[in-house]
């Protein structure tokens, strides 16, 4: 809740405003300053996902995985299929589309 004497406050700063110029001195000190030496771990990202993809692989049964995905294919209606052949041209088109569209404006 607000007082008398936060709203004068308020409507002195306001009206008191004064900006200082910077004339570059922002840019100077940044430029002063010492930079950052970053340290990249670049093999850090493979290694893990080798490793995520080791532990994984340990705990698949490749036989169950491959019959379920079959039998999950041999269940779906015929329509699903065609559907699914007859949207390629449609998306390929899309992305061409997008595609000459990103060359035109640059």
């Amino acid at each position: 809740m607000e007082t008398k004497n936060d709203e004068i406050l308020k409507d002195f700063f306001a009206n008191n405003k004064s900006e200082i110029q910077d004339n570059g001195f922002t840019e100077s000190v940044l430029n002063q300053l010492p930079r950052k030496k970053v340290k990249q771990a670049k093999w850090l990202v493979p290694v893990f996902t080798l490793l995520g993809i080791f532990v994984s692989t340990l705990f698949i049964d490749f036989n169950k995985l491959i019959s379920e995905i079959y039998f999950s294919f041999l269940q779906l209606p015929l329509f699903y299929y065609v559907c699914l052949v007859l949207t390629i041209p449609v998306v390929v088109l899309l992305l061409f589309f997008f595609a000459e569209r990103q060359n035109k404006l640059q």
